[in-house]
């Protein structure tokens, strides 16, 4: 699943580029994309223009908690393909809902993500290394279960009470 809006520095168009390589080798997938944006018409083009109407489904923007949580609950792997980002509160929500991540290491996502203990880090721009990514995940069920291991552990770790609880703790420390 991408969840997002559609434009340039989100590489939408790098997910599905990867899921034709895969359909090309004959791993068939099926993704939802949530979002909107300036690029939404040249994503729905080269989705009929690969032929991967069966493969990709556009969703719009997700406008409830409840619509996101369910998409979440429903895919196995939520990619972020940022050429820019900050904290992306999708993150912590699909690791609390099990799913396995696939980032790029923009902005703070190396703070809350490593590579092969709780995310896939693939770079900026990289279809390639994407269809890679995907396909071990489709290939090796001990990745994914040690990816949604260090993902629930991230989860359980990164709750709002548990930050609330660290910067209290820092607090005292400083104050005392």
């Amino acid at each position: 699943a991408f969840l997002g809006r559609l434009e340039e520095c989100k590489r939408c168009i790098d997910l599905i580029d990867a899921v034709r390589q895969l359909s090309q080798k004959g791993i068939t997938l099926s993704i939802k994309i949530a979002g909107e944006g300036p690029k939404e018409e040249e994503l729905l083009a080269k989705v009929e223009g690969a032929k991967l109407q069966a493969n990709v489904g556009f969703l719009g923007w997700l406008s409830s908690t409840q619509d996101v949580e369910e998409l979440l609950s429903w895919a196995d792997i939520v990619v972020m393909l940022s050429t820019s980002e900050g904290t992306p509160k999708v993150v912590p929500e699909a690791m609390s809902k099990g799913c396995v991540i696939i980032s790029t290491p923009v902005g703070e996502i190396p703070w809350m993500l490593e590579d092969k203990k709780n995310a896939l880090i693939v770079p900026v721009c990289s279809p390639d290394r994407l269809a890679a990514a995907i396909e071990s995940l489709t290939k090796d069920k001990d990745l994914v279960f040690r990816l949604r291991a260090g993902s629930a552990k991230y989860a359980k770790d990164n709750t709002l009470d548990m930050q609330v609880d660290r910067l209290w703790s820092t607090v005292r420390e400083i104050v005392i």
